[in-house]
């Protein structure tokens, strides 16, 4: 997602509605956070533990998300946790870096904390890196450093920074969706962040690039939900549209076997989460594209993440969810998360003193970084 409505822009379908209810739930945030019963203490930010609280923040309006059954927002003590039958093999392929084997276990399922505090222009892409967690908030042209305690540095600058993703040699992929949203007007593009926050842009001339996925040779997939592409980005800046009518992508995300490639669609009135098969090199295959689910209009889905058991935990920003899905489409989604504010992406901890059996969470209109437990560790990264 982008962090405010387009200026003079026809949008995809759906688009306008969901725009009405982001707007509507972002006039009852208090960007401040001034009165929240979440907020860490001084103590915890300053290294202490975080301390668990439920959100205080405006509960999404009810027609906010797509016929919520009942007892939806707020999880079963055991919703988090993944069905036994559906838990591939382990996982072989390596990692960057690698995941402590054991969950933190000082939360239980579903619970959260706030894991940081302090976004007042909001945040939206994440990343974990091998020392810490990585924070952009595109309304402050800024990527943030956030320590195992929850203290924040300046990372880089980068303008209109948005999707992340951490290549094999330590540099930070950066989305930047230009200055202006209007529609036709390509003044998009991809920079690196160096460890040291050195910036170097390496494409231009894409309308508004959002989410980043990193492929093994550390070229990228990024996408655009304001149209239907999605860009294959080469480190020397050669920019190709290889899927080009999937309706207004953003997260993305590869399966275990990393034979398929999952989509969710942001404006768009089914909701779809979309399965691409790969080619040899990763790359998707339009021509081959399966629906695996529809979710409704209005949710405004946004990043995601995969675990190691093959769920797809997907953001859904109006709505104020957390759900997970399996990854082959089977099964209803689980909610794993309820009324948080405008969530919007999603990372695993994987660096030391990082719980890698929960998920990290920012928010699109919101001032705080969540960390929410699920129970279980996230899937290898390329």
């Amino acid at each position: 997602m982008r962090p405010q409505p387009p200026r003079a822009r026809r949008l995809p379908v759906g688009a306008a509605l969901a725009f009405a209810l982001i707007t509507a739930a972002a006039a009852g945030c208090d960007d401040s956070g001034g009165g929240d019963a979440t907020s860490q203490t001084p103590d915890a930010a300053a290294g202490g533990a975080p301390t668990p609280a439920s959100d205080a923040s405006p509960t999404p309006t009810p027609d906010a998300s797509p016929t919520p059954t009942p007892d939806a927002a707020a999880p079963a003590p055991d919703a988090a946790a993944p069905e036994p039958d559906a838990a591939p093999a382990p996982p072989t392929l390596p990692l960057d870096h690698p995941v402590p084997a054991t969950c933190r276990g000082d939360l239980a399922p579903g619970e959260k904390v706030v894991f940081h505090e302090g976004f007042p222009a909001g945040s939206e892409g994440v990343a974990a890196g091998p020392d810490a967690l990585y924070v952009s908030s595109p309304r402050s042209d800024t990527v943030w450093r956030l320590a195992p305690d929850g203290t924040r540095t300046v990372f880089a600058e980068v303008p209109n920074a948005l999707g992340m993703a951490f290549l094999s040699d330590g540099r930070l992929a950066v989305a930047d969706i230009g200055a202006t949203n209007d529609v036709g007007v390509a003044d998009g593009g991809m920079v690196l962040v160096d460890p040291d926050g050195t910036v170097t842009r390496i494409a231009t001339g894409m309308e508004s690039p959002n989410f980043v996925t990193v492929l093994p040779d550390d070229s990228l997939l990024v996408s655009d939900d304001f149209v239907t592409h999605i860009w294959h980005v080469t480190l020397d800046g050669q920019v190709t549209a290889v899927v080009d009518d999937v309706p207004s992508p953003n997260g993305m995300a590869f399966n275990l076997a990393r034979d398929r490639l999952l989509v969710v669609s942001t404006f768009s009135p089914g909701g779809e989460i979309t399965a691409f098969p790969v080619d040899a090199a990763g790359l998707p295959i339009a021509a081959e594209a399966q629906l695996l689910m529809e979710n409704g209009v209005g949710l405004t889905q946004d990043g995601v993440a995969l675990d190691a058991h093959d769920h797809l935990y997907v953001a859904r920003n109006v709505a104020g969810q957390i759900v997970r899905h399996r990854a082959d489409g089977t099964g209803e989604p689980v909610v794993v998360a309820a009324d948080l504010r405008t969530p919007a992406s999603i990372a695993f901890g994987r660096a030391p003193d990082f719980d890698p059996c929960s998920i990290y969470v920012t928010e699109l209109f919101g001032n705080r970084v969540w960390r929410i437990a699920v129970g279980d560790e996230g899937a290898p990264l390329p």
